[in-house]
């Protein structure tokens, strides 16, 4: 019987994983990546600033100044956020974690007061 239900819970989250790789917003978001992975300009950019800031977590942790890096950082940013693909991708994440958060949350909750 345990394993019945054990495999009714189990079906219903591949529902909801299907439901949302069917989604509207995950099929852009889709998009989205594939178009931004194929931009140089934008792939630079993202990985300079990675190496940025993972240069200003050791200074940090070593207790160096950082100033000068996350001027760099910012600029940087700056420039990705004045391309319209980049933000545009950067939407669709955002709107999908809100998706995940408000599932995790919902669970969360029902297990919260199932145990308490």
């Amino acid at each position: 019987m345990e394993n019945l239900q054990n495999n009714s819970i189990v079906s219903k989250i591949d529902e909801i994983i299907d439901s949302i790789k069917d989604s509207k917003e995950y099929q852009n978001y889709l998009f989205l990546f594939d178009k931004l992975s194929k931009n140089d300009r934008c792939n630079s950019l993202i990985k300079q600033v990675k190496t940025l800031q993972k240069e200003l977590v050791k200074k940090q942790a070593n207790g160096q100044n950082v100033n000068e890096l996350e001027e760099k950082i910012n600029k940087l940013v700056s420039e990705l956020n004045s391309i319209p693909l980049y933000v545009e991708f950067v939407d669709k994440q955002q709107d999908l974690n809100k998706i995940y958060q408000s599932i995790k949350i919902r669970l969360d909750n029902y297990f919260n007061d199932l145990f308490n």
